[in-house]
């Protein structure tokens, strides 16, 4: 599996990664159902093939797509790169710090390899967010700082903190290339490695259909 390096934490991050919004999963979520069978099954053969890199959010499932990822990599976990996020509304320094540790909890880890902001904060001042980002990194609960969903306007506000931002997480796909005309060579410029989600757009970019007329609402 080819891989890119992050920068400063030197975290070689596959080209493939998989998305675990679905684990932990119950009726009534946006994705059903979802087993730990099922998580383990998808985590034995991800890292069978070279995939190693499982990104969640503690929003994902109010936590249980968290605790599902850490019972399916249990044993396994020097194995994994975990990356996980924070709700930007949960983002006030002393609140995020007991995010983090809830997260790790859920987890079952005593790290988390890539710890992002899940969307844009508008309610706290960016320079005690980050800051508070910074410190959690020198004690070792996280490695490499990160966002996601943030455009140049949101970049340049974090970067301005003097805090290394790493990866930036973005919608992109086929029918989704918004990010190539501004966000995508800031990034380049600035060294952010990118990674995206969404780029099957959720199955309909699989070829299982052949016009929009087919698919489902």
């Amino acid at each position: 599996m080819r891989t890119t390096v992050l920068v400063p934490s030197g975290i070689h991050l596959p080209l493939l990664g998989l998305g675990c919004w679905s684990f932990g999963g119950q009726e009534g979520d946006y994705w059903g159902p979802h087993d730990d069978r099922e998580a383990a099954e998808i985590i034995a053969r991800a890292l069978a093939n070279g995939v190693n890199y499982f990104d969640t959010a503690e929003s994902y499932n109010d936590g249980r797509s968290e605790e599902a990822l850490g019972r399916a990599l249990r044993g396994r976990r020097e194995e994994a790169i975990i990356g996980t996020k924070i709700s930007p509304q949960n983002t006030e320094p002393k609140t995020l710090r007991r995010h983090c540790e809830a997260s790790l909890r859920r987890l079952g880890t005593n790290v988390i390899d890539i710890y992002m902001v899940h969307w844009p904060i508008t309610d706290y001042p960016v320079t005690d967010v980050f800051g508070t980002l910074a410190e959690l990194r020198a004690e070792g609960k996280i490695r490499a700082i990160g966002v996601s969903n943030f455009g140049v306007q949101q970049l340049q506000e974090a970067l301005a903190t003097g805090v290394p931002i790493e990866v930036n997480q973005l919608s992109y796909s086929l029918l989704h290339r918004a990010i190539e005309f501004e966000i995508l060579p800031f990034c380049r410029e600035r060294g952010i490695a990118v990674t995206t989600y969404m780029p099957l757009m959720q199955g309909l970019l699989t070829g299982r259909w052949r016009s929009a007329d087919e698919i489902p609402p």
